[in-house]
């Protein structure tokens, strides 16, 4: 299961529908998101994290990271070699 919910008072992304499109995951709030394995952040244009999603599991985070790679989005964490501030992944549009 994935799970994703905005950050209170950041601004939204003027992607954020395809986000949405891409990840079809379920809208909740931030401690439910919070509890999943395995958390992905996403900037918007001002550098500013605004939508968190949790995923549980492995085959979903891969596929997770592929729909964002197909949008055109980096990990801007890709060669650190742990989490960080929570995050596993931060994406961001190129």
């Amino acid at each position: 299961m994935m799970f994703t919910t905005l950050m209170d008072g950041v601004r939204v992304s003027t992607r954020d529908d395809l986000v949405l499109q891409a990840i079809q995951a379920e809208p909740a709030d931030l401690k439910m998101v919070r509890q999943q394995r395995m958390r992905i952040g996403v900037r918007n244009e001002d550098g500013a994290i605004y939508r968190v999603i949790g995923v549980e599991g492995i085959a979903e985070f891969l596929n997770l990271i592929e729909q964002f790679t197909e949008l055109d989005y980096v990990d801007e964490l890709e060669e650190k070699s742990s989490a960080w501030k929570g995050y596993d992944v931060i994406f961001k549009a190129r």
